[in-house]
């Protein structure tokens, strides 16, 4: 994306708003080595681009849409995706609520001081 202000965010990704979409007719363009790992995924998206400015309409994107926030994850956490979720998956399991919190602070920002508090 050129222009900074049209960049997706991840709340854009989450609602289906950030123009990624992953549409029959896109999906059919990629081919064997596009789906070989999420690396060349990701290649194929930033090559063709947004459908659409982010946050102007809302259209599912079940693959392309995931395999961003998977690669957002991995670049954020410098973890490989699945063993990041595995102390996710036991805070979980042990406390709902906490997780629930967790994922808004990581979404909204993390607080210093509380790391399930979101900056205001």
């Amino acid at each position: 994306v050129s222009d900074p202000q049209k960049m997706p965010t991840v709340r854009n990704i989450l609602s289906h708003s950030s123009g990624i979409s992953s549409t029959a007719a896109k999906n059919s363009l990629m081919t064997k080595a596009d789906k070989e790992s999420l690396d060349a995924s990701i290649a194929f998206y930033l090559e063709k681009g947004l459908d659409y400015d982010p946050g102007t309409k809302s259209l599912y994107s079940g693959i392309a849409a995931f395999d961003v926030l998977t690669k957002i994850i991995e670049l954020v956490s410098d973890e490989d995706y699945l063993e990041f979720l595995i102390p996710i998956r036991f805070l979980m399991l042990k406390n709902s609520l906490m997780f629930c919190k967790l994922m808004l602070a990581l979404l909204h920002g993390i607080n210093s001081e509380s790391p399930c508090s979101p900056i205001t």
